[in-house]
């Protein structure tokens, strides 16, 4: 019997599971394997079988495991499923679910490999993907909130823990004061926030080539008389993500930040954000 934690690489999937639902997780790393399953453990603390196909998995040999052992759940994580593998889902009526790191992700950043503690599940699509309405969006869009006071109440209490507490997403830098890094405010003051350049969330949610640096441009551009504050994505700052385009070719327009600085901390003082 395949356990909870098998992956699948050039292996072939065993039969035999039937004691328990199983899911496929199709396209996401290795190393975040041993961390995946409690996100699927119900309250109860019963778990599905999970079968892990990585990125180095096609669409033979997942097809090839439905006609062994078929999957009640296919979860792709991002886009990063093999072509077809979502048709041959629908012709076996198979559910399917993408999944990406949620926003508060970690106390560590990803590419230092540190467990998620959180996940964001989507039957719909991906929040970054303008192709088709994701779950997210159909519910900022079709919930009425002004009913909803309950859940008002909790967002404020979430928001205000959020910020006294100083949380955002990767969570790895010390609290520090950005006064000796951005210098005195003089003048309005705008946050160029950088993105890692070959993420998803550019290839889907940017029609054409967009570089970090093209953003500091415009931000500059558009507001000629402000300061430019450039923070490059801290895996990219920690170069363990690649960057496209280089922070130096901008340093006559922008103050490039070039240490751990926490979300948090980098909004201090700041007047609107790119």
């Amino acid at each position: 019997l395949l356990t909870t934690q098998q992956s699948v690489a050039d292996a072939e999937p065993l039969s035999g599971f039937g004691l328990r639902p199983l899911v496929y997780v199709i396209g996401m790393w290795r190393w975040k394997e041993p961390s995946f399953a409690r996100f699927l453990t119900t309250a109860d603390g019963k778990a599905p079988d999970i079968l892990f196909f990585d990125e180095t998995c096609g669409l033979d040999q997942i097809a090839k495991s439905i006609a062994l052992e078929p999957p009640t759940e296919m979860i792709f994580w991002g886009m990063k499923e093999p072509a077809g593998v979502l048709e041959l889902a629908n012709k076996h009526s198979i559910k399917t679910r993408r999944v990406e790191d949620g926003f508060l992700r970690s106390i560590g950043l990803t590419s230092a490999k540190a467990a998620p503690l959180s996940l964001c599940f989507d039957t719909r699509g991906m929040y970054f993907d303008p192709r088709q309405t994701s779950d997210l969006t159909h519910i900022l869009m079709s919930h009425d909130f002004d009913a909803d006071h309950a859940l008002i109440a909790r967002a404020e209490a979430g928001m205000t823990r959020l910020t006294t507490m100083g949380i955002s997403k990767y969570n790895h830098a010390g609290r520090v004061d950005v006064t000796p890094v951005y210098g005195e405010k003089d003048r309005e003051r705008i946050l160029v926030l950088g993105q890692v350049e070959d993420d998803q969330s550019i290839e889907f949610g940017y029609p054409g080539h967009f570089e970090n640096n093209d953003l500091v441009r415009l931000a500059a551009t558009e507001n000629p008389d402000a300061q430019i504050i450039y923070k490059p994505h801290p895996d990219v700052l920690a170069k363990d993500r690649p960057a496209l385009s280089d922070p130096d070719a901008v340093r006559d327009i922008a103050l490039v930040v070039d240490q751990p600085l926490s979300l948090a901390d980098g909004l201090n003082t700041i007047d609107r954000v790119y």
